[in-house]
């Protein structure tokens, strides 16, 4: 398939790092295994660009930090390079850049607003008002 020939591609591209175990592509897991596989990483790296994607939303959960050509992410929680319309590569490398202390800060700031706007109890709550009225 043509998505099996641009992951080979990635991979060769960055043979390097996947040699060296810096850059890791792992196969479709199931949705009860996803937490334990996210806290294993130090980055989430999501090259889909589409609506705000639940995987996103895990990653941040799970207090892993994401880089993204997401718009929808962007638009809410923010970049790290402060550039909204950044590469991929740029968001990554601000990423592993970024101070620590202030990569941690960022992502604690980012799994608030998750449990303000995208908890299970918030989208029922904005049904619930849906079908009241």
């Amino acid at each position: 398939s043509e998505n099996q020939v641009k992951l080979e591609e990635l991979k060769s591209k960055y043979q390097k790092l996947v040699s060296n175990g810096s850059v890791v592509f792992v196969d479709s897991v199931t949705r009860d295994a996803v937490p334990g596989m996210l806290q294993n990483f130090d980055t989430f790296i999501h090259a889909y660009n589409g609506s705000l994607d639940k995987s996103i939303l895990e990653s941040v959960t799970a207090g892993v930090p994401v880089a993204t050509l997401n718009d929808e992410f962007r638009l809410e929680f923010g970049t790290w390079s402060g550039d909204q319309t950044a590469s991929l590569g740029k968001e990554l490398q601000s990423c592993l850049l970024e101070d620590p202390s202030v990569l941690v800060t960022k992502v604690k700031q980012q799994q608030e607003n998750i449990k303000k706007s995208h908890s299970l109890d918030v989208w029922i709550e904005s049904l619930a008002t849906i079908l009241a009225s």
